[in-house]
């Protein structure tokens, strides 16, 4: 009998605890977004991105590029690098211009993968041997 004492006061501290805590949970804040980089329309950055040990912001875009075999079709894609400026701001850099060339993919979908030594890996949905 004790025992089953002890079970119902054990589950009658529970219940109070819980609702002590959900009456004095802190409720929580607001987030807010804040725009780092515009990129060209229609660039497309359909992935996420990834930081490095600096800092620095990298990812992939599904079209944009100045490649000449691929301004039909806007561009096979990109490689960035967004940086921070110190003062809030950020500086981006186009890192590769995927090409329709034979050799090189084209069109990322997927994000990148950074190594311990700093090199960036990643996939294209097309093109590339």
């Amino acid at each position: 009998m004790q025992s089953q004492n002890l079970s119902i006061g054990f589950a009658v501290l529970l219940a109070i605890f819980a609702v002590t805590t959900l009456l004095t949970a802190t409720p929580a804040s607001a987030q807010t977004e804040k725009v780092l980089f515009n990129f060209a329309t229609p660039w497309q950055p359909l992935a996420g991105v990834i930081f490095d040990a600096a800092g620095n912001l990298y990812g992939t875009t599904y079209q944009g590029g100045s490649d000449a075999n691929c301004i039909l079709q806007f561009g096979c894609g990109v490689v960035f690098e967004l940086s921070p400026t110190g003062e809030g701001g950020w500086e981006g850099k186009i890192l590769h211009t995927f090409s329709f060339n034979g050799t090189d993919g084209v069109s990322p979908n997927a994000g990148l993968t950074l190594d311990h030594a700093g090199n960036l890996y990643g996939t294209t949905s097309q093109g590339g041997v």
